[in-house]
């Protein structure tokens, strides 16, 4: 069983090729979640299996205390850990499943399936007034994760040639920790799919919670209408309408992975939010695009802070963003300390899983 948390459509993408392969494995896979996420994987993988898992719906606030109103939501959040686990135990005994893939669901270990947790945040970055907080917070984090069998990181384990940075390598990763190099929908992406033949001066991701997504919209919907340039939006999954008469101007709810990749490579600027899945997907394509982080999402700050030093990315802030002033991006450059992440996971640590899943079974049937 996979299952991604429900925060925008990133935790969803970056399990397209662990299910890929569990399947190529020839493994029965059920899908499980709520949300664009799972809209998301439901569409992609139309003949699997799915189970509504509905987790908490974060709202981010709009204003420069939008971290503190998350805060706010701490309790609605663990209230939300303790149901799903009380809800993954019901859901393995009546679909015996062996497997469980948890992109940052923390409540989905249990001692009745073998369970795997997928981070890149094991240390969490908090604003400066609650930098005291971030140690304590990482305990607790590294604890919940080491109730599960693997903790898999998608990232490098070298220390400097990373993306997450300090969010998975600050302090000592987790017991069953392991780093699994990046992972991406569009790995291993050919020209199959949609061909895409118009090309676009400009790009535009939007992605994440409300309110900010559709803030950020409005304000690059906005800027588009005064330039004689070419865009295309892609949404995000987002039902929200938005309405324009400018020919100039494609909306798109989403794309298939092969014709977004195509889209991407072939526009002139392309614009996203500093997501750790797009950047992964960045990567993976090796293309370099304008980062907007969301504001208040300290993680995303801190992100496209960290890339933009490295001269991997270049990146502003949402209150800058002035798309007439911003020259087009392009392929990653060469650099003596560019990402020599590999954007072909070589699935080492899956065939590891099945290995360390045969000899836990054989071990539990023993004691029974």
């Amino acid at each position: 069983m996979v299952s991604p948390l429900d925060w925008g459509l990133g935790h969803a993408s970056r399990m397209i090729p662990l299910i890929n392969r569990f399947i190529q494995d020839n493994h029965t896979v059920i899908l499980a979640g709520s949300g664009r996420s799972a809209e998301l994987l439901r569409n992609t993988f139309p003949g699997l299996g799915f189970i509504p898992l509905p987790g908490h719906t974060t709202h981010m606030g709009s204003g420069k205390y939008a971290y503190f109103q998350l805060m706010l939501q701490v309790p609605a959040l663990m209230f939300s850990v303790f149901r799903e686990h009380r809800e993954i135990k019901k859901i393995i005994h009546a679909h015996d499943i062996d497997i469980v893939i948890s992109d940052n669901r923390y409540g989905l270990s249990c001692r009745n399936a073998y369970s795997v947790f997928i981070t890149h945040q094991v240390s969490p970055v908090l604003p400066s007034v609650l930098r005291w907080l971030e140690y304590p917070l990482y305990l607790v984090i590294r604890k919940f994760i080491q109730g599960f069998d693997q903790c898999w990181i998608p990232d490098s384990a070298h220390p400097e040639i990373n993306l997450s940075g300090k969010l998975s390598h600050r302090y000592k990763a987790p017991c069953n920790a392991r780093y699994i190099g990046i992972l991406s929908r569009f790995s291993h992406q050919g020209t199959t799919g949609e061909i895409v033949s118009k090309r676009y001066d400009m790009a535009v991701i939007l992605s994440g919670p409300e309110p900010q997504v559709s803030i950020f919209e409005n304000k690059i919907f906005g800027q588009l209408l005064t330039l004689k340039k070419s865009a295309i939006l892609i949404r995000g999954m987002r039902n929200k309408p938005i309405e324009t008469k400018d020919p100039s101007i494609h909306l798109v709810s989403h794309l298939e992975a092969g014709a977004f990749s195509q889209v991407l490579k072939q526009s002139g600027l392309v614009i996203s939010r500093s997501g750790y899945s797009g950047i992964m997907d960045f990567i993976a394509l090796g293309i370099s695009p304008l980062l907007v982080p969301s504001p208040g999402q300290t993680e995303q700050e801190y992100l496209a802070e960290w890339l933009s030093k490295k001269g991997w990315f270049t990146s502003v802030t949402q209150n800058e963003l002035d798309l007439a002033c911003i020259p087009g991006t392009g392929f990653l450059s060469p650099k003596a300390e560019k990402p020599t992440l590999s954007a072909q996971p070589d699935f080492l640590f899956i065939e590891d899983l099945y290995r360390e899943y045969s000899q836990d079974s054989s071990k539990s049937k023993q004691k029974a």
